[in-house]
């Protein structure tokens, strides 16, 4: 992306999670809201029935959480 690209009236966000599938391009979202969202005040992260009992699911709530711990905030899980 362009060095300059900004997201200039982004301040609050809700996303809903419903599988861990491609956690890691969910992962790669979620960052570059937080990053490129200048003004976000605000982004919560809905997760719903994960529908996996793969240990996938597992690892991917705890990125989750781990992404929340070091942006606490202005990331909340519901």
């Amino acid at each position: 992306m362009d060095s300059g690209f900004v997201i200039p009236f982004l301040e609050e966000v809700v996303i809903t999670v419903r599988s861990p599938l491609n956690a890691e391009q969910k992962m790669s979202t979620l960052e570059s809201l937080l990053k490129y969202g200048k003004s976000l005040k605000r982004m919560v992260i809905k997760i719903l029935e994960m529908k996996s009992c793969h240990s996938s699911a597992d690892d991917f709530f705890d990125e989750i959480c781990r992404f929340r711990y070091m942006n606490h905030s202005i990331v909340r899980i519901e």
